[in-house]
């Protein structure tokens, strides 16, 4: 390739770059042809390397998943769902080998950052003016719905609060992060900014998985945890006054113990997985043979609220297995990689920020399917394939 087409397609990956990095917390399966076209482009520029440690499991999901499509109850409809979703983990790889300078990854990176605080601002708004017509129509007219569709719970541009705020368990470590290191008043308003947009989407799985981060993060970080106390203190009140001006769900409809008949929904999944131990009944295929064959109660549902139930009634324990497997080897590598001596204080901020965020992104897991839908999933695999572009290199660039 000579050096000018180099140039050219070098500087389309990175405009490409800055481009999904400001779409992917606002849009959702709209922008799958800018993920589609940057990878093309990459190809393009020669530069996609399936050399890395994330191959592997990734080659061996891909397989199992097949063999379920193949062996399940509804192949052509497993296989349809395979083109449809699973396909999109190949731009983990793109991303993933679009390694720049750490000067230049660092500005779709804060790009992205820019733009989810922006939607979490807007889901503020959206909650606070929640019974203002003329505001209504407006958010109508730019793609946000009605929020009174969803109980009065915030959920900016997604189809749900629990999608919102899964997004928002994959951003908040990483603002937390750079507020409590870096002290700077920009990430401590968008810090604040974000756990406010958490909380008033009443999401109890995501918010729990993300307190227990909270917690994790504390425990190792002891010394530094006092500025992100005291800013999680003011975000609960704040919460309280918006809470009782704006009159969205009462706290106590969320804070109880129902659930919605998802406990009994995981004791039937149990049952599908001793008929369909190895393979599953193929991708795609669990609520339909759920709603066929092993419904009992009165509830109906999209997934099986459970991201490891879910992969193994369709997938299939050699699956669950691959799957964890997978995710021991990101964390692994991104480990290894925010403790390279030489790296820039800056970058190892961003990592261990990161870490967390797909640690708070995993847990939420257990009580929501997080690859249920483009929307959801996106904004994992945009952040997932920036961070392991750091993990991948092999030498350090000079740091800044």
């Amino acid at each position: 390739m000579d050096g000018k087409r180099k140039i050219i397609l070098n500087k389309i990956v990175f405009c490409g770059l800055i481009a999904l990095a400001a779409a992917v917390p606002v849009f959702g399966r709209n922008i799958k042809y800018l993920w589609l076209a940057l990878g093309f482009v990459c190809i393009l520029r020669g530069k996609v390397s399936l050399k890395n440690p994330m191959f592997l499991p990734v080659f061996l999901f891909a397989f199992i998943t097949v063999v379920s499509a193949l062996t399940g109850v509804n192949p052509g409809g497993s296989f349809r769902y395979i083109i449809r979703e699973d396909i999109n983990i190949m731009l983990f790889f793109i991303l993933a080998s679009c390694a720049f300078s750490d000067e230049r990854f660092d500005v779709p990176f804060r790009v992205f950052l820019v733009s989810a605080f922006a939607v979490s601002l807007f889901a503020i708004f959206q909650y606070g003016f929640q019974h203002n017509l003329s505001a209504q129509k407006i958010f109508g007219k730019i793609g946000a719905g009605s929020i009174a569709v969803n109980q009065g719970r915030a959920y900016a541009f997604r189809a749900h609060p629990v999608m919102f705020a899964a997004n928002l368990c994959l951003y908040i470590p990483i603002m937390a992060a750079l507020a409590v290191f870096r002290k700077r008043l920009p990430y401590i308003i968008g810090l604040f900014t974000m756990l406010l947009a958490l909380a008033i989407s009443y999401s109890r799985g995501p918010i729990l998985a993300l307190t227990a981060v909270f917690v994790l993060s504390g425990v190792l970080f002891f010394k530094k945890i006092k500025l992100l106390i005291g800013i999680i203190a003011v975000s609960i009140a704040v919460l309280l006054m918006v809470i009782s001006v704006s009159r969205g769900m009462p706290v106590r409809e969320r804070l109880n113990l129902n659930s919605a008949g998802r406990i009994e929904l995981w004791k039937i999944s149990k049952k599908m997985i001793y008929d369909f131990p190895l393979f599953g009944v193929g991708a795609g295929n669990a609520i339909n043979v759920y709603e066929k064959s092993y419904r009992v109660n009165k509830f109906h549902f999209y997934h099986l609220h459970n991201t490891f139930i879910q992969i193994t009634v369709e997938r299939g324990v050699f699956a669950l297995l691959i799957y964890l497997w997978a995710f021991y080897v990101f964390f692994r590598n991104l480990f290894l990689r925010a403790g390279v001596a030489g790296l820039s204080d800056n970058r190892r901020v961003i990592l261990i920020g990161m870490m967390f965020g797909f640690t708070a992104y995993f847990l939420t897991g257990f009580t929501d399917y997080i690859f249920y839908r483009s929307e959801m999933y996106f904004p994992f695999y945009f952040l997932a394939g920036l961070a392991m572009s750091r993990a991948f290199q092999t030498e350090l660039p000079e740091e800044s």
